[in-house]
């Protein structure tokens, strides 16, 4: 340029170059303002939405730590059961913890002042009406991610009553023994095949294997052999991505965890459109299970419009109820009974002579008649009690305060989320004696029937105790007959030691630190 016009085109085409970098440079500048202040208006969001409303007179302690909003949080992430042990021995049984989900009130178990069925915490919490706590809001507000309603105290109340009333006959007795053969018949065959494997991860196995189980026992025979393992990977996918952190704190927002959740109920919500029509059918007869109770009471309302998210969310509760938990208990009492240790070698050899009393051989010849004689199993029961005390939740789903609710010498405000936490009494030691010991013994009934009263919770009790408790029972009996009698487990790793349990979430059984493989040979003789 300077050559053939003496500069002046190149002067130009520098000062357009100058420019058009000054502008932008400007325009970053800009940008970077923008992006700075919408950081600045999140952050500011996210702590004026999680941080904990103001003290009111005569409320519970708060718990403090030396990084303050998140501190709380934090240590309770790392550590749960310590982090909760330790604001007890602080502050009391009763005290206020930010969670960032939610402002949290720990109500924990004060048996170990006065012992058993003097704890009153637990009693009043359990037996406090609808009007002081209410259950339906506190689950709600964990389980907002994975239901298709969130709010169902919205919908017409003969929706609600045709739903419960399914629930509770579906899992009444009536039923045990149809869902045990069917049971008994699906693990024989899985069992059989789990011996051809080598080694393999008993917790991952034994979640697949509950799952085919439930699909059989809740949505039929077709559906069953049609959607099982879709409906099993939707399931556990709603389980995964529905309670985590990012899901709880930010349900409205389009993250991973909220997608994934939606794309699974769509294909939860298709697969039972087809089984529901197909029952709806006249022209076929239809097994008396489950998902045909539900249909038969949401045909008897007056709005002849199958409310089918209810119906969506009816089943997801009940899966949700029946996988995770008796998964993983099964998976700790499978573990722990094939220890190499005296007291694990002991409690088996117990749990062997009771199968030898009360059973011979079930696998295929499970009848109504066999499954009779699952209730007097009365020490392999003992035996899921001590894993569920053991290994059982940090804390139940919370209650919502509708009402001012007075313990001890707080009040805990309306609108607060109160929580208990079975595990950190369930490993109090003075309330259980070498708590940190597998002892099915602790639970025999010459004790009496419940001898730690409400500081041991299982399956809860009043108003909510949990309608699955039956069918959890059987399941876990069923199985556990079936295998102790027919097959031998090897512990094939971690040096046949039962590795430490990590409590990933706050709900929930807790699972193994690292997989447990075992390995699965039939016994020769079946006993």
């Amino acid at each position: 340029l300077r050559e053939t016009s003496g500069g002046t085109s190149y002067q130009i085409a520098r000062l357009v170059f100058w420019s058009s970098l000054r502008e932008a440079q400007r325009m970053w500048e800009v940008l970077l303002w923008v992006f700075t202040l919408g950081v600045i208006g999140v952050i500011a969001f996210l702590v004026k939405k999680f941080s904990p409303p103001p003290d009111e007179p005569g409320a519970p302690p708060r718990v403090e730590t030396l990084i303050p909003l998140i501190g709380p949080a934090i240590a309770f992430g790392k550590d749960p059961i310590g982090t909760l042990k330790w604001a007890r021995d602080k502050y009391g049984t009763v005290f206020r913890l930010n969670l960032l989900l939610f402002d949290a009130t720990f109500l924990l178990s004060d048996a170990c002042e006065g012992g058993g069925d003097d704890d009153v915490n637990f009693q009043r919490y359990f037996n406090a009406k609808e009007t002081q706590l209410n259950f339906a809001q506190g689950v709600e507000k964990f389980m907002r991610p994975i239901f298709s309603i969130p709010d169902q105290s919205l919908l017409p109340k003969e929706q609600l009553d045709a739903c419960h009333g399914s629930l509770r006959n579906g899992l009444s007795a009536k039923y045990m023994p149809f869902y045990a053969a069917n049971a008994a018949q699906i693990a024989e065959e899985t069992f059989n095949e789990w011996c051809s494997r080598g080694s393999f991860d008993l917790g991952a196995a034994l979640s697949d294997l509950v799952a085919s189980i439930n699909v059989r026992n809740f949505i039929g025979k077709r559906a069953h052999a049609k959607y099982c393992k879709e409906f099993a990977e939707c399931m556990l996918s709603l389980e995964q991505n529905g309670t985590s952190p990012t899901a709880l704190m930010l349900p409205w927002l389009p993250l991973p965890a909220i997608t994934k959740c939606k794309k699974a109920r769509s294909t939860l919500a298709g697969i039972l459109k087809d089984e529901i029509h197909h029952r709806q059918s006249p022209k076929e007869e239809h097994e008396d299970d489950f998902i045909q109770q539900l249909v038969e009471k949401m045909n008897q309302l007056e709005n002849k419009e199958f409310p089918m998210g209810l119906a969506l969310d009816t089943m997801i509760a009940v899966f949700f109820g029946a996988h995770h938990n008796t998964a993983n208990t099964l998976t700790w009492l499978i573990a722990l009974l094939h220890e190499n240790k005296r007291s694990q070698r002991d409690a088996y050899n117990r749990a062997m002579d009771e199968q030898k009393q009360v059973l011979a051989d079930i696998g295929s010849k499970f009848s109504e008649e066999i499954y009779a004689k699952l209730d007097s199993l009365k020490y392999l029961e003992q035996c899921m009690q001590e894993v569920s005390r053991l290994y059982f939740t940090v804390m139940l789903p919370p209650r919502k305060v509708v009402e001012p609710f007075r313990v001890e010498t707080v009040t805990i405000p309306s609108g607060s989320y109160l929580c208990i936490s079975p595990i950190v009494a369930h490993t109090d030691g003075n309330i259980f004696p070498d708590s940190t010991h597998f002892f099915p013994a602790r639970f025999d009934p010459k004790h009496g029937k419940n001898p730690y009263g409400m500081a041991y919770v299982q399956f809860g009790y009043g108003r909510h105790r949990c309608t699955g408790e039956k069918y959890a029972l059987t399941i876990v009996k069923t199985l556990m007959s079936l295998l102790l009698c027919n097959f031998t487990v090897e512990l094939a790793s971690n040096g046949g030691k039962v590795p430490e349990p990590v409590f990933r979430k706050p709900i929930g059984t807790a699972v193994p630190a690292t997989p447990i493989l075992v390995r699965l040979s039939p016994k020769t003789t079946p006993q």
